[in-house]
């Protein structure tokens, strides 16, 4: 017999017990039962006995009587385990709340990079190693490519010279002009990007893009290795002021709108004519 029942569920059997058996038989199979706390749950609640009484006669009632008789022990031995439970309950100590875990620990600091001009030394007294190494040992091959390639990393190396020459005294607001004097780039904190650092690209015609980094050597460090090296101070307030760039600028303006969908390519050839 299933102990899981639900009240609803053991009345039924017990309906179809009080149908088919005895009572006596009906009464012995619940006192057998009865032991099992499942079933003095059930019967104790008094909704199965509501369905024994409407369901099974007068022999239902009797060995719900006789049940009845039996569950009264239980009852008040469980109502006394109740009690006790509760009682100790009130009178344990309060448990001592679990001990906070401690922190993780903090992740190590990263190394700073090395400057862009120590990693150039670096790289420049590797490739000079190599060479008289290859010399030494008379492999005229490779002591060629490395000669090449010092004579390459030295033409970026004084670049990277000559830049941070401007901008460890200058700083903020340098201003460098290409080693083709037609485009220039400015030095400044990026806004939209707080604690990165970025330089501005501009020509005659206005401000084309920009180059973010993490920091204001890395930005130094790129524009060199692109050609920027010039010191020309004021070139951008210079510019700003002619009629070429403020018509770049306005083309520029109406490539952004159109691009944003504001209007269509035929509207956009219209105003491109119209400012210049």
């Amino acid at each position: 017999m299933q102990r899981d029942f639900i009240d609803a569920q053991f009345a039924a059997e017990l309906y179809l017990l009080g149908q088919n058996v005895s009572a006596d038989a009906f009464a012995l199979r619940l006192r057998l039962d009865f032991d099992e706390p499942k079933f003095q749950r059930h019967f104790i609640s008094g909704l199965v006995y509501r369905h024994v009484g409407d369901h099974v006669g007068e022999g239902g009632v009797a060995v719900g009587a006789r049940v009845e008789h039996v569950a009264q022990p239980a009852r008040a031995a469980a109502a006394a385990a109740t009690t006790t439970a509760t009682a100790a309950a009130a009178a344990a100590p309060a448990a001592t709340p679990a001990p906070e875990p401690a922190p993780a620990p903090a992740e190590p600091a990263r190394p700073a990079k090395p400057h862009p001009l120590e990693r150039s030394r670096a790289t420049m007294a590797e490739y000079q190693k190599d060479h008289d190494d290859a010399v030494a040992e008379g492999d005229t091959g490779t002591a060629e490519f490395m000669q090449h390639l010092l004579g390459t990393h030295r033409e970026g190396h004084e670049a990277l010279e000559a830049a941070f020459g401007h901008f460890d005294k200058h700083g903020d607001g340098l201003e460098l002009s290409h080693k083709d004097g037609r485009r220039h780039v400015i030095f400044l904190p990026d806004a939209s990007n707080p604690g990165k650092y970025r330089y501005q690209m501009f020509d005659a015609r206005g401000m084309m893009s920009h180059s973010t980094h993490d920091s204001p050597e890395e930005a130094v460090a790129d524009a060199a290795s692109s050609g920027y090296t010039v010191h020309n101070p004021g070139v951008l307030d210079k510019l700003a002021s002619t009629e070429e760039w403020e018509e770049g600028m306005a083309i520029n303006a109406l490539i952004q709108a159109h691009g944003s969908g504001q209007f269509g390519y035929p509207e956009f050839t219209q105003r491109v004519k119209a400012v210049q």
